[in-house]
């Protein structure tokens, strides 16, 4: 490692505010370019714009941005290391004069905070960062200060990458991309603990990109919200990560724009619950702030669930998060329930007598056969040009909730049941 000057004993190490809480096979892989702006947003960086202070905010976040980029990218550099009064170690990638831009180290801070929501790439920004009384030093985790690590877990990434990027090229749109994403995610990881098996895991890379996709140990809030974002960026999709409180704890969440114009609220955390029937639910995707979350079926009682809305249960907070003023930064929701051209999750379809309900990415749910005699279930189904697979069977209410009804009209005196079926209710 590269040996720099100690910072003076004044310094202090401080902690970023960090969350508390908490395969799809047939596409063809794509090659991830190295073109690092298609992962990024800059809906953050737009909105410090208007701010006090705006250009110069504006100008620390550009120089954090090209400074990542190049450590980022290059396996020939280790970070610089430093040493603090009490004789630790620290390893950063860059150094920031806040002062000399006229700027507060809250707000140097704060913008680091916020580059980070916009940048999800860079899994190894620290979560603390040093300063002196002018500069902000922007912290490396010890794991990716070596330039040869940095270079093996991006290669590991970018093919995992690849695989889904491959297979959301072919969707029809933004909707369906997050329908995607929200299935990849719940499926290909769970909600990361302790050993205890109670406390949330506190290891970086579960807070990362890097626990989905390097090693798919697991991740907590910040690690689905930010693997969903570095999705969405890729496609050009507008999204941000938002900061606050949900189920009593610190949580991060989503906010997407679809094709429509107008924003709606995901949340993939509360989507990969411990006990789902197929480990994965839809209860926070693409809702507003008044309708009821998606209750996609009845509770473990067998009572209905009682309504409940996003904004009840996540409430946007930026303390302890940044200093700055960010009451305008998060955009207005849609005002009404979306839908589209395309088939959204509940929508039914019927072809040959079989009546089918939309109910993840490109997967079906059997809702009701109304053939007379011999019921043959197919393993696929085409509607509106899209080819879907027959996953579950089971009745659904006139809310469009599962239920455990049955799907079969009394005519029916045998049934096929496909191997692609996953789940069959009652």
């Amino acid at each position: 490692l590269i040996p720099q000057n100690p910072i003076a004993k004044t310094s202090h190490i401080i902690s970023i505010g960090e969350c508390t809480v908490c395969g799809y096979i047939g596409a063809e892989s794509v090659t991830v370019t190295a073109d690092l702006s298609k992962f990024a947003s800059d809906h953050y960086y737009n909105y410090l714009g208007t701010l006090p202070n705006g250009d110069k905010l504006q100008i620390f976040y550009g120089t954090l941005a090209r400074r990542s980029a190049e450590f980022h990218s290059d396996s020939e550099s280790d970070a610089y290391s430093g040493t603090l009064g009490d004789g630790s170690y620290y390893y950063y990638f860059c150094s920031i004069d806040f002062a000399s831009l006229g700027l507060t180290l809250e707000e140097a801070s704060s913008v680091l905070t916020l580059f980070k929501y916009d940048n999800p790439l860079y899994y190894w920004i620290s979560n603390q960062y040093v300063y002196s009384s002018t500069e902000l030093y922007c912290c490396v985790t010890n794991e990716y200060a070596n330039g040869e690590a940095r270079a093996a877990t991006n290669a590991s990434i970018y093919k995992n990458l690849g695989e889904i990027l491959g297979v959301a090229k072919d969707a029809r749109s933004a909707y369906e991309r997050t329908l995607l994403f929200n299935d990849y995610l719940c499926s290909k990881v769970d909600y990361s603990y302790e050993a205890d098996g109670v406390t949330p895991q506190d290891e970086h890379w579960a807070h990362t990109i890097v626990g989905v996709l390097e090693n798919r140990r697991g991740v907590v809030c910040e690690g689905y919200a930010k693997t969903f974002a570095l999705l969405l960026n890729y496609f050009g999709i507008e999204n941000l990560s938002v900061p606050g409180v949900s189920h009593g704890e610190n949580h991060l969440w989503s906010l997407v724009r679809l094709d429509d114009g107008a924003w709606y609220w995901y949340d993939i955390t509360w989507n990969d619950p411990k006990n789902s029937d197929w480990g994965i639910e839809y209860k926070y995707f693409c809702v507003n702030d008044s309708q009821d979350v998606n209750a996609y079926h009845q509770d473990g009682g067998y009572l209905p669930i009682a309504p409940e809305t996003f904004a009840q249960d996540h409430t946007v907070r930026w303390e302890g998060k940044v200093t700055l003023d960010m009451s305008g930064a998060i955009p207005q929701r849609s005002s009404t329930v979306y839908s589209d051209g395309d088939l959204t999750l509940r929508e039914t379809f019927t072809a040959g007598g079989i009546t089918y309900a939309l109910i993840g990415y490109r997967a079906v749910q059997v809702v009701q056969v109304s053939v007379i005699g011999d019921a043959d279930i197919p393993e696929t189904v085409e509607h509106g040009g899209v080819i879907y697979t027959v996953i579950s069977i089971g009745g659904v209410d006139g809310n469009g909730i599962m239920s455990w009804s049955s799907a079969l009209s009394s005519g029916v005196t045998s049934v096929r049941i496909p191997k692609t079926v996953k789940y069959i209710w009652g």
